[in-house]
């Protein structure tokens, strides 16, 4: 940090100190701000090396409804920090940390490698981040979104265009926040529902989608670009993921209706945010026939779209006659109307979006309107294929007992049962579901009823498949076994995905991925020796031919950590990366692993960048998933 960026930052925390204290007079009374300032001198005294002792005795004299009180004043404290130190270093106050790729010279990446052979790269590069619900540390969405008008304020304040009397709006400003904030509970009253914390999630999401991810990949494409180096649009670097309304381990409200109405609600808010970027682009690209062309094929496509989507051509047809891309927007516009409300004509995918809006590209850049490609329309296009129609894909995650439960339930309903499913060891259920799974089969007539858990749990696969076929590919691509300890844990999911219908070993069918998830210290120290006996079964190596040879691991940081401590956790981590490595390399396929990371030391968490680039050498293929716990 330079000097000048120290006393800036240092000079905002130092007023947003004498705010909050202004703030806890008016809401507390003179009193109680004259004891946050003793308790602070005292704090600090101590921590200067001075006898605790009256720091101790002073607190011991305070009350309890006090004592909360005098938590949440420093807590806050705590909080205003840490959003100027946040606002500083967004604004570059603070000097960044090493330059990603999008910041390499571009006369580096001539030397260094071919342009092309880069392209080929960054076209492999998939980046997901993963929203876990975490109820122990998720914020009220309330409180987050003051402290990010917080943020904002403070970055208007600091805008070197600011006059006194805008600064003197800022402060008042945050003066009514800060109120707010101190009058807010920063506490749920109950624990959140799956639904509660789908909306929350979906919150982020959405502000990622107007404020973030736009602009992010604009500067990867443009920081490539400057190195020689196109990027398609269609190019998906980045992409989210999510847990909420699919994380069962554990959660006996995260029923198969949850997950239903959870995938449903995404698909509403992308739809609703695709509609947004379009009327845009509506507005924006207004170019005249009469001033430049449009290709053949647009033309043609005009033409057919006035066919089909009549009321499109009715309404706006006179209108924008002379005005091309307008027009055709207007049609991707009404198609997208009729997607969200389930009509006719409506877009079976995202795949068709992205068709029209790059047969709109394809012209634009043939007829002298490259930059305005590249512009508005390239950054709408980065970011729908980036969040697609389901803005963030569900992994659906369970306990590998569950499964057991409910094949050895249909194992006894079979006709003639040739075992008993509930006496076989590990490696007796590995022989038995590697059979069933290269046969294909149902395991029981797809109306029978079965109660309790084994029934809910043979209905979340139907879901599934329900929800693949209604939502597309990107809705749920993997199903992830906790506490796998074994190979059968995942090939038992396989062969009720095959009950389901969701795969078919014989008929090539492979709709869903199944991930172990390695997650306490025996798991993770022999996971070459799973994967292994996993991949060498016939019938699952064809499931991960089917699926591009890509198999995905889960490694647990929170739960080794808590079992074996740090060091041994990360320790172990490693090796068994090493390992994954080694072993993927022998049977071919594309390892591609997912850090359970958690948010504190205590459950995994360090920067994210330093882990990426600590991985064992020849593990990074350009595809990782990484848990982002809480908000």
């Amino acid at each position: 940090m330079t000097s000048s960026s120290d006393e800036a930052l240092r000079a905002d925390i130092r007023r947003l100190g004498e705010q909050l204290g202004d703030t806890l007079t008016r809401q507390e009374g003179r009193d109680f701000f004259e004891l946050v300032e003793e308790v602070r001198a005292l704090a600090k005294e101590a921590r200067a090396g001075g006898d605790p002792t009256a720091l101790r005795r002073r607190l011991a004299a305070v009350d309890e409804a006090t004592s909360i009180l005098l938590v949440r004043a420093f807590s806050s404290y705590f909080h205003l920090a840490n959003i100027a130190e946040q606002v500083h270093r967004l604004d570059g106050v603070v000097e960044p940390g090493p330059p990603g790729l999008p910041f390499v010279p571009p006369e580096t990446v001539d030397r260094a490698v071919d342009p092309t052979e880069i392209a080929e790269l960054v076209a492999a590069i998939d980046v997901r981040p993963v929203f876990t619900a975490h109820p122990t540390e998720a914020t009220r969405r309330t409180v987050s979104h003051k402290r990010r008008q917080l943020a904002r304020l403070l970055a208007d304040r600091a805008d070197p265009r600011a006059t006194v009397r805008d600064r003197e709006r800022v402060d008042r400003h945050i003066a009514e926040l800060l109120d707010l904030l101190w009058q807010t509970d920063e506490l749920r009253l109950r624990r959140p529902s799956p639904i509660d914390e789908a909306s929350n999630v979906l919150a982020v999401l959405g502000d990622l989608y107007d404020e973030v991810v736009p602009t992010v990949l604009e500067e990867f494409a443009e920081g490539l670009r400057a190195g020689g180096v196109e990027v398609e649009p269609t190019v998906r670097p980045l992409r989210f993921g999510t847990w909420v309304g699919g994380d069962r381990d554990g959660n006996p409200f995260v029923t198969p209706e949850v997950t239903a109405e959870v995938l449903a609600a995404q698909r509403r808010l992308a739809l609703e945010k695709a509609l947004v970027g379009v009327d845009v682009l509506v507005v924006e690209l207004s170019g005249s026939s009469r001033i430049t062309e449009c290709t053949a094929e647009l033309s043609a496509h005009l033409e057919a779209e006035s066919d089909v989507v009549t009321v499109v051509a009715e309404r706006w047809g006179a209108l924008n006659e002379e005005e091309p891309y307008r027009l055709a927007l207007s049609f991707v516009r009404e198609r997208l109307r009729r997607t969200m409300l389930g009509e006719p004509e409506g877009y079976a995918g995202v795949d068709e979006l992205l068709g029209d809006l790059l047969r709109v590209r394809r012209s634009l850049v043939a007829n002298r309107g490259e930059r305005i490609a590249r512009g508005p329309l390239d950054r709408y296009l980065r970011t729908v294929r980036a969040f697609g129609f389901v803005m963030a894909t569900m992994d659906i995650r369970q306990d590998a007992s569950v499964h057991h439960e409910l094949l050895a339930v249909l194992h006894d309903r079979l006709t003639e049962p040739a075992v008993d499913y509930g006496t076989l060891d590990a490696a007796g259920r590995l022989d038995l579901l590697g059979r069933e799974l290269g046969e294909g089969r149902p395991l029981a007539p797809p109306g029978i009823a079965l109660d309790g858990r084994p029934g809910e749990t043979r209905r979340l696969f139907r879901t599934i498949a329900d929800m693949l076929d209604l939502h597309g590919p990107d809705a749920i691509e993997s199903y992830i076994v906790s506490r796998t300890v074994d190979a059968d844990d995942v090939l038992a999911v396989a062969v009720l995905a095959a009950d389901a219908g969701l795969v078919d070993v014989p008929g090539r069918r492979a709709r869903l991925g199944f991930v172990p998830l390695l997650e306490d210290p025996d798991s993770l120290s022999r996971a070459e020796e799973i994967l292994d006996r996993l991949l060498s079964v016939p019938a699952y190596r064809q499931l991960v031919t089917d699926r591009g040879d890509r198999q995905e691991v889960m490694l647990g940081y929170s739960d080794s950590n808590k079992i074996g401590g740090t060091a041994t956790s990360l320790w172990g981590i490693h090796r068994a990366i090493r390992g994954l490595r080694d072993l993927s390399t022998r049977h071919g396929v594309e390892l591609v692993l997912f850090h359970g990371r958690g948010g504190t030391a205590g459950r995994g968490g360090a920067p994210t960048a330093d882990a990426i680039l600590a991985q064992p050498y020849g593990v990074p293929r350009g595809a990782i998933k990484i848990t982002e716990q809480g908000e």
